[in-house]
């Protein structure tokens, strides 16, 4: 008798308890709250880039994901139709995105008075909006529609939540020297499964529009540790070719103002050798000149060619060298197999061709 009395008394008690109360969610570890936005819970529950990962109280989540499970290049649309891209910006750009005090900067440092409003770059939604006791200060993360997230730092407030769908051109907080800051600015980053991106190679800040239509992450140009090294940095984001091909196709991609300029290919080579170098000048079946003219010639092919070796300078990077004289990351490897890349010192030399 006791015993149906207390069944009763249980049956009871969950009858009269609230609903909320009962549907309580079983992942403790990430439990999403009440949505209210079709659009983000359309997405948190059956777009696959929202699905990956989403955790609200973590900065970065793919510690399980290592460049090898990546494809050999993901396309990356930088627009999606309808879309459109706000810059944040506020007349200088104090930082780049290169190693300094002896660890990658993984972003770009934009200066600006406290108080300034700060932009979400793209459309998506909120994964992360707190304070990073990491050294980010007031914090938020947007995951966007192409996988992209993109990670804006050191706010005084913020004024967005986790869960919350932003629009391009949207406020996100308020600008600051919260975290790890030696001044009010902000740190910007873009990141793909938390492997970062140079902004630059995205966004022109002179005309403050956008490089490219699409971006190509290649899994090759990644190197170094994904919170500590040089992540996918190499100029055009383009498969590993031939020196020659190469430099033409990362020399290529440079944007006119309010303009894309798409990769030129070099022209085909169909006899199937070698193409001739750059500096190589090709042989004319006219007489040859006089004695002269020869020494002029030889005079102008020889200071056509291109330096072997460099001269590393104070704050010099792979990626920075590589840069400046048209060659990738991969062949500075292999050219310097000794060379430890983060340990450059100003005044040695390494090989680049």
């Amino acid at each position: 008798m006791k015993f149906r009395c207390f069944l009763f008394s249980l049956m009871l008690c969950l009858l009269v308890l609230p609903t909320s109360a009962r549907a309580v969610s079983c992942d403790t570890l990430n439990p999403l709250p009440s949505i209210t936005d079709d659009r983000v819970l359309k997405l948190l529950t059956s777009d696959p880039v929202f699905l990956e990962n989403w955790i609200n109280n973590i900065t970065f989540t793919y510690d399980s994901v290592r460049a090898s499970d990546l494809p050999e290049m993901t396309i990356i649309p930088l627009l999606q139709p309808g879309e459109k891209f706000t810059p944040t910006w506020y007349g200088r750009l104090s930082s780049g995105y290169k190693w300094r005090w002896g660890r990658q900067h993984h972003g770009v440092d934009l200066v600006l008075k406290t108080g300034d409003t700060i932009y979400a770059a793209w459309e998506g939604v909120v994964r992360y909006a707190q304070w990073n006791k990491s050294g980010y200060g007031n914090c938020v993360v947007i995951r966007h529609k192409n996988g992209l997230e993109t990670l804006y730092a050191h706010m005084s407030k913020l004024l967005v939540s986790p869960n919350q769908y932003v629009n391009s051109g949207e406020s996100l907080g308020l600008g600051g020297s919260t975290g790890n800051s030696t001044g009010p600015h902000l740190h910007f980053e873009i990141r793909y499964k938390d492997f970062s991106i140079n902004p630059e190679l995205i966004i022109d800040y002179s005309t403050r529009t956008l490089k490219l239509d699409t971006f190509q992450f290649v899994r090759a140009n990644i190197s170094g540790s994904r919170y500590s090294g040089d992540i996918n940095t190499t100029p055009g984001n383009l498969p590993p070719q031939s020196d020659s091909v190469a430099r033409v196709l990362n020399n290529s991609i440079q944007t006119e103002a309010g303009g894309d300029k798409k990769p030129s290919l070099p022209p085909t080579n169909p006899t199937g050798k070698n193409p001739e170098p750059d500096t190589e000048v090709k042989k004319k079946s006219t007489p040859p000149p006089s004695t002269s003219g020869d020494k002029k010639k030889k005079k102008a092919v020889a200071s056509k060619k291109l330096p072997t070796t460099y001269v590393v300078k104070k704050g010099d990077t792979y990626t920075s060298i590589a840069k400046k004289n048209g060659v990738t990351i991969a062949a500075l490897k292999k050219l310097n197999p000794k060379q430890n890349e983060t340990r450059l010192m100003p005044g040695q030399k390494i090989r680049i061709r």
